[in-house]
């Protein structure tokens, strides 16, 4: 089983991408689930307004630091009652694939959970701290400038994906990074060195256009099928 993970407010890719994802799955032999990441979609509190901009992902990416964590909690809580559920009920393997936000949460996830049997992390943020400084500074430099040491606190805590390894092996670790990606620029590569060089995929791409990329779900789901061969799991047909 692969659990896709989708970017924030990210409704195509949620409704379309993924969607055309698992059927990739289905025909190498992988069933695929996803789910609604919290303050997303129909789990989105009309107080919040939009999520078109990402700027406007209140709980997710602000400054009220402790409700931003405490809802990366949350969604990393969801999802590993799902992998325990799917398990419990007989399921050989279960990966984890996301994209941005999803590969994030996807990367704080397998920090804690051995259980899982491979991650893909596509366009993922490495440093929140840096990533709000970075968003800060392109509509009010001066404002970055009285919360700069907020986000260098922001990154000394577990919230920093650099700060430990995933609790599984790095031979089942893939890292995609576009090298054009100017939301993240260059967190991709911080993680991998951090990680101790699992496989990385460069492309020559941007952080939205990647996921049109001709012929890289595919490449995806054959590297998910390999790995868990590599670790002697035969995939559930659906």
């Amino acid at each position: 089983m692969v659990i896709l993970l989708h970017g924030g407010g990210d409704i195509p890719g949620h409704r379309f991408a993924l969607n055309f994802f698992a059927r990739r799955c289905s025909r190498a032999g992988l069933n695929a689930a996803t789910l609604e990441l919290p303050y997303h979609f129909q789990r989105r509190p009309p107080r919040y307004g939009s999520l078109s901009v990402l700027c406007q992902y209140t709980p997710l990416i602000s400054e009220g630091y402790l409700q931003m964590a405490r809802t990366y909690a949350q969604a990393i809580a969801e999802v590993r009652s799902l992998i325990g559920r799917l398990l419990a009920e007989g399921c050989p393997a279960v990966a984890l694939a996301g994209a941005s936000l999803g590969a994030y949460l996807a990367g704080l996830t397998a920090r804690h959970d051995a259980r899982l049997a491979s991650i893909v992390l596509a366009l993922s943020t490495a440093r929140p701290g840096r990533l709000l400084s970075q968003i800060r500074v392109r509509r009010a430099p001066e404002m970055i400038q009285r919360r700069m040491a907020a986000c260098e606190e922001l990154d000394k805590t577990p919230l920093n994906l650099t700060l430990s390894r995933p609790a599984i092996a790095r031979e089942n670790v893939l890292l995609i990074e576009a090298i054009h990606d100017l939301l993240v620029l260059g967190a991709t590569n911080e993680l991998w060195q951090s990680w101790g060089q699992p496989e990385i995929w460069r492309l020559p791409q941007g952080h939205v256009s990647t996921v049109l990329m001709p012929g890289l779900t595919g490449r995806i789901v054959s590297w998910l099928a390999t790995c868990m061969n590599r670790t002697n799991v035969t995939p559930v047909s659906v």
